[in-house]
């Protein structure tokens, strides 16, 4: 049993309207036995102003592995105090993954 450790920044446009989903991929040394995720640290913002905030969303969601590579998504969403999606946001998520190889 080794553990391998990979720290990722997944970069998110400008959009608006809907959330955001990106998904990555990671390729480890040896084959994988089994795979998690952290999220290790993020930035969002507004891309229009100041606003006030209803909700925000990070999460990191679909953990699948074969062989040597680990695929993820990371999910995105930055809601005002309005309801509606509709001003611009954008930010980064760092992922940490923690793989047991053999």
């Amino acid at each position: 049993m080794a553990l391998e450790f990979q720290t990722i920044r997944i970069d998110f446009p400008s959009r608006r309207d809907a959330e955001q989903t990106i998904n990555r991929s990671a390729t480890f040394t040896r084959s994988i036995r089994s795979v998690g995720a952290a999220i290790n640290g993020f930035n969002l913002r507004f891309n229009n102003g100041d606003h006030h905030l209803l909700q925000e969303k990070v999460d990191i969601n679909a953990i699948t592995f074969s062989d040597r590579t680990a695929t993820f998504s990371v999910n995105l969403l930055l809601r005002d105090g309005s309801g509606s999606i509709d001003d611009p946001y954008s930010g980064f998520v760092d992922v940490l993954l923690i793989a047991d190889t053999q």
